[in-house]
């Protein structure tokens, strides 16, 4: 624009000569300054690959050179033999000339497309690389090694200075840096990105890979941003920096990106399906392993109870009949009969805690004894401690301390810090 305002503005100085006003004609020094600053723009902003634009222009230039060039050289060098022909004669350097120049366009895209390939291998062979991985992606299950990989073959395969993915986080409403990767050295890319932040507007304006021009109101400096769109849900997005040698990113790299964004959000919707599949599966084993626990315990306190019942009647017939044993025996038997009530009891206790903590939370907040809460997880914990010989002290206030809270839920906080309390030990 800038290029222009000039050129208008100074060139149509040139028609003031004409109404007899002598002024130094500025129009020819304007288009010098005018395509210097086109040439500026080009080579400062990369507007073009100016490697393949010269060498476009250097084939075009040897093509017509030769196309042009044989029909006068025919004409120069046979011209005695043509002159004998007469009117046929004329015709020879004429057809010549027909013949070459609707070749011509032939020759200079086949040459251009031969130049084009080896000037353009090493990004022809990334590109089918690119291609490679977005087919295969679909088999990786697991997200973030999915994330990981994109980022890592990236940055190997097309040797771009770094990489960064983002992946939106729909609970604290923004896109969160999840893998990022420097080909040498360091990056430091922003860790989040606002749902409504200028670089994701531009994605959902645009929804197309866009270069590091296209985005430079986001104040990023990136080569390529590759958005990840699933319909109208943009669920990730893919930030690269610059190409070695600063190449530029032209319209084969778009298509390949775009390609690779296409597959890379239907991989991340796969993954994230996976996952919650893989969840639920979990819930729904814990929620039968539960329901399984819960008649086993009850399968074990009906026995359990008929042998209380048992040591009871014992205790009994043991009032009846002392006088008639001796008292070391008497004495002997009583202890063992309370330590067998003993066993039992904290076997209905541990059964209770069991049942107790196999129920489903229903998230309400009911008033509880602190107390109460100690005990049961003692009693699920202390066969451990037991097991392994790992000597487990409570350190309870003997006065009720109530608590609103909800039972199940801290009894399992208590449960999973036990637990790993003794894996941690041991």
């Amino acid at each position: 624009m800038i290029s222009a305002l000039f050129v208008y503005c100074f060139a149509s100085s040139d028609f003031i000569v004409n109404y007899g006003i002598e002024f130094y004609p500025l129009g020819f020094l304007a288009i010098l300054v005018s395509l210097g600053i086109v040439t500026y723009a080009i080579f400062h902003y990369r507007l073009m690959d100016v490697k393949i634009a010269l060498t476009r222009a250097g084939i075009f230039t040897i093509v017509y050179i030769f196309v042009l060039g044989i029909p006068f050289g025919v004409m120069v060098w046979a011209k005695p033999f043509i002159e004998s022909l007469g009117y046929y004669g004329m015709l020879i350097p004429l057809l010549l000339g027909v013949s070459l120049t609707s070749a011509g366009p032939f020759i200079f895209l086949f040459l251009q497309r031969r130049a084009e390939k080896l000037l353009r291998k090493e990004q022809l062979e990334y590109q089918e690389r690119l291609r490679d991985i977005s087919s295969s992606m679909m088999l990786i299950k697991e997200l973030e090694k999915l994330l990981r990989t994109i980022v890592l073959k990236v940055v190997d395969i097309v040797k771009v200075s770094w990489a960064g993915i983002y992946l939106k986080d729909e609970k604290v409403s923004k896109y969160i840096l999840k893998h990022q990767r420097a080909r040498t050295g360091e990056v430091n890319l922003p860790g989040e990105f606002l749902l409504d932040s200028e670089l994701v507007k531009h994605f959902h304006r645009a929804r197309l890979p866009l270069t590091g021009e296209e985005i430079r109101s986001s104040g990023l400096k990136v080569g390529l941003a590759v958005p990840c769109f699933i319909e109208d849900n943009l669920l990730g997005f893919l930030l690269l920096g610059d190409k070695p040698q600063g190449s530029l990113y032209d319209e084969s790299d778009v298509n390949v990106f775009t390609l690779l964004s296409n597959q890379t959000a239907l991989a991340i919707e796969n993954c994230q399906f996976y996952t919650q599949q893989r969840q639920l599966a979990y819930f729904n084993k814990i929620a039968s392993l539960d329901h399984q626990i819960d008649c086993m315990a009850h399968e074990i306190d009906n026995p359990n109870q008929a042998i209380l019942a048992a040591i009871g009647a014992i205790e009994m017939t043991l009032d009846e009949i002392k006088q008639n044993l001796p008292e070391d025996k008497l004495e002997y038997l009583k202890h063992r009969l309370s330590r067998a009530t003993y066993s039992c009891q904290r076997i209905s206790r541990m059964i209770n805690s069991i049942k107790e903590f196999s129920k489903p939370s229903t998230g309400k907040l009911k008033p509880v004894i602190l107390k109460e809460i100690l005990e049961s997880f003692g009693d699920i914990l202390e066969f451990q401690t037991r097991h392994y010989g790992i000597d487990f002290i409570q350190e309870v206030p003997q006065e009720p301390i109530w608590l609103r809270a909800n039972k199940t839920e801290l009894e399992q906080v208590l449960v999973n810090l036990g637990n790993n309390s003794v894996q941690a030990i041991r």
